[in-house]
């Protein structure tokens, strides 16, 4: 969609979007009118397209993927696309969605899980589910054939978390930038793409506060939380900002004067050319969100519902779960069972059995 300055009769604003090839446009008085518009304007024109025939796979991939584009972050887009397109070449010819039959949608979930595996075949199976989820509420599809479909079992990894010492050390080998990012990180337990998108209009220094934003809720809803902005972070931002010039990022790439994207090579391979130069093993920048979870944890100094707030999880038991993921807590049963069964007390029974069974 694109939205420009109108000069004319009848508003403030041109907006034009291209659907199916042809282009649309409007005269609205508001961006936020313009936004309406286009969904209203695309599910208009979907209707129109579905009531004429059949409602072909190619374009229930392509109207849901236009839907997904205003929701969702680009990432999430494009695996769903990939995964779409994996249908489509094992289908070889377009067919209707109502043709789409649960022995048809078995088959290909069999076909994937041989050459890639389960995980896979399920994340296949998640995103098609939720194509013919998004078409059955949208009135245009009766069945769902994919809800016939089992999820196939994936065995539990544990998360890989860098100790201190590692963690000092990647800390000991980046670049200036480099450590205000990794210790943005760490002091906020954030996810990478959360930092790296972080607005000066979302940092608060009187509050000392940062604002951080997040898509990873179901249907792609933006939400935000507050976190605390502690002695470091006021420190880091504090120096930044008075060298942030125009930039309307905390961290912007110099090359090209916009916000730092996953893709760009410094950000991509920052946590293997850092590990490598501490001669550590390889983490990713997740780990970081992993470490400062599993620490909060050792140290005992915050309850399960303050780690959820901080993490951004929505629910508690995400939370428990993710934590699960990273270590299971068998501190407590450790002691409990060394209190129990003291190793002096254990030689002395040994002691005590042995010379039994020699009388």
């Amino acid at each position: 969609m694109a939205i420009r300055d109108y000069k004319g009769p009848g508003g403030k604003y041109r907006v034009y979007f291209k659907f199916l090839g042809k282009q649309y446009s409007k005269i609205v008085q508001t961006k936020n009118e313009a936004k309406e518009w286009e969904v209203l304007e695309k599910k208009r024109l979907a209707k129109e397209i579905v009531d004429q025939k059949d409602l072909m796979y190619s374009l229930a991939s392509k109207l849901y993927l236009d839907d997904c584009s205003i929701r969702m972050q680009p990432g999430t887009v494009s695996e769903k696309l990939s995964h779409y397109k994996n249908f489509a070449l094992f289908l070889k010819n377009d067919i209707a969605v109502k043709n789409v039959s649960i022995e048809l949608a078995r088959t290909f979930i069999c076909t994937v899980q041989s050459a890639k595996g389960n995980k896979s075949a399920n994340r296949n199976l998640r995103n098609l589910k939720a194509l013919w989820n998004w078409h059955k509420r949208e009135g245009r599809v009766v069945h769902n054939p994919w809800d016939k479909v089992s999820t196939l079992p994936e065995e539990e990894i544990i998360k890989q978390v860098p100790t201190q010492d590692e963690v000092f050390s990647i800390l000991m080998a980046a670049q200036p930038w480099e450590k205000d990012y990794l210790q943005m990180l760490l002091k906020t337990g954030a996810r990478p793409g959360e930092v790296r998108r972080l607005r000066w209009d979302e940092v608060n220094f009187e509050r000392r506060v940062i604002f951080l934003w997040t898509r990873k809720r179901k249907g792609g809803q933006k939400t935000f939380r507050a976190v605390p902005m502690n002695d470091t972070l006021y420190e880091i931002l504090s120096r930044r900002w008075k060298g942030k010039g125009h930039d309307t990022h905390v961290f912007i790439n110099p090359e090209t004067g916009h916000p730092w994207s996953k893709h760009n090579h410094p950000i991509k391979y920052m946590m293997s050319r850092l590990c490598e130069k501490a001669g550590i093993r390889t983490y990713d920048l997740y780990s970081l969100r992993h470490y400062v979870a599993q620490r909060l944890v050792d140290m005992d100094k915050a309850s399960l519902g303050d780690i959820q707030k901080l993490l951004g999880h929505r629910r508690m038991t995400t939370t428990d779960n993710y934590l699960k993921s990273l270590a299971p807590d068998l501190a407590r049963l450790g002691r409990a069972l060394e209190d129990e069964f003291p190793s002096d007390q254990g030689e002395s029974m040994h002691e005590r059995y042995a010379q039994g069974a020699e009388k």
